[in-house]
């Protein structure tokens, strides 16, 4: 969403990044919780699921970099948000 709304690569990591300050101790807390249910593989893959990695999101974004010519053919392609439709988010969503 924010990509669609125009805001630039380094606000959106910093904005992903934020997940694991406001998310951390909520993880620790049901990985503690469900600590003698999990095998030590399982509450590690678990646990990798709750931290936001800056090369998980630059890997994803670089996915799409080279799979499509732009943004807008991505939005377009995949998640069928036309010109118009995007037009009308942001009217929606920026002043």
């Amino acid at each position: 969403m924010l990509k669609l709304l125009g805001v630039s690569d380094s606000v959106i990591m910093e904005d992903y990044l934020l997940t694991n300050e406001t998310l951390g101790p909520k993880a620790d807390l049901i990985l503690e919780q469900l600590d003698e249910q999990l095998t030590p593989l399982q509450r590690e893959h678990l646990q990798d699921t709750f931290i936001a990695s800056a090369d998980y999101l630059n890997a994803a974004l670089e996915a799409i970099g080279s799979a499509y010519p732009s943004w807008e053919d991505y939005f377009e392609q995949e998640l069928g948000i036309t010109a118009e439709k995007r037009e009308r988010i942001l009217e929606l969503y920026l002043e």
